[in-house]
């Protein structure tokens, strides 16, 4: 299966959350106290958000649904995100995740693709 998703999450929708005391449902606590040390805090929040509608779309198909809040969208030391779920990750065996999150001062949008472990797209998958 090879599947992806766009989202796109905006600051307003970040600040609705916060104000209704809905932040601690839809991110760890990690994923908060990431984006808490940085100046533009609620677009990083807007960006794992997107992160975690473009994976719930990604692999709808595969039946799985999972709480916002059980999707912990991490960053490695370079600030690559990734989805740091070893349960979601053991529910694609035989796939990879792939994410990527961009966004500007009001706007975040991020790509999910899951695709197979032995996908190469640099095979000719057909006749042109």
């Amino acid at each position: 299966m090879i599947s992806s998703s766009v989202e796109t999450v905006t600051v307003k929708e970040v600040e609705r959350l916060k104000s209704s005391g809905n932040l601690s449902a839809i991110f760890t606590a990690a994923e908060l106290n990431y984006c808490w040390r940085f100046k533009n805090s609620k677009v990083r929040l807007a960006g794992k958000l997107a992160a975690k509608k473009a994976f719930l779309n990604a692999v709808k198909h595969s039946g799985i649904s999972v709480p916002f809040g059980e999707i912990p969208v991490r960053n490695s030391p370079s600030g690559r995100p990734a989805i740091s779920n070893n349960h979601l990750r053991s529910l694609l065996p035989g796939h990879k995740i792939a994410l990527s999150i961009s966004h500007t001062d009001k706007l975040a949008a991020a790509i999910c693709l899951v695709y197979p472990d032995d996908f190469d797209s640099r095979k000719k998958t057909r006749d042109t």
